[in-house]
């Protein structure tokens, strides 16, 4: 009996009690740690239940609150997908964008050079004609000087034939 208790104290409570169905002291002692076995056992699978309770409530409660970071990190990654996205949408018209200004700038930066070429052959004919009309007009100045010096020349006091003066009164 001494050494039935013994694994009783251990935990173990598969150990059979000498003298169950005895009708006397020895009997009713080993009735009575039968009964205290019982108990333990019930109370320590009582104990296991409840702990095996907790943890899967606490299993369950770590379950949802990693279900609620996936989902709230999975909202947030959405997010920035989304952000990355319409920021590189935005990126690629501006690149379209810029694309058709720098095509406007380079048609009207070859219609500018050209203007200015035309422009610049334009001022070239103008100096060039005006050079012409000044040497012209020059030359004709000339002209004109040497008549008019000529018909001064002319008109210079000239020893008249006698019989003119005196009829001209």
């Amino acid at each position: 009996m001494a050494s039935a208790m013994r694994q009783l104290g251990q935990g173990q409570f598969d150990v059979v009690l000498p003298g169950l169905g005895r009708r006397d002291e020895l009997g009713e002692m080993a009735e009575a740690v039968e009964n205290f076995k019982l108990r333990a056992r019930e109370k320590v699978q009582a104990e296991l239940d409840a702990k095996a309770e907790r943890d899967e409530t606490a299993a369950e409660q770590r379950k949802a609150e990693i279900a609620l970071f996936a989902g709230e990190f999975e909202a947030a990654v959405g997010q920035v997908i989304d952000t990355v996205s319409a920021a590189s949408a935005q990126l690629e018209a501006s690149a379209r964008s810029l694309a058709i200004s720098a095509d406007q700038s380079r048609e009207l930066s070859i219609q500018v050079a050209s203007s200015s070429e035309e422009a610049s052959a334009n001022v070239q004919r103008v100096a060039a004609s005006t050079a012409t009309t000044i040497s012209d007009a020059g030359h004709q100045v000339e002209v004109a000087a040497d008549m008019a010096r000529d018909a001064v020349r002319k008109t210079e006091v000239r020893p008249q034939p006698s019989g003119w003066a005196a009829s001209s009164s």
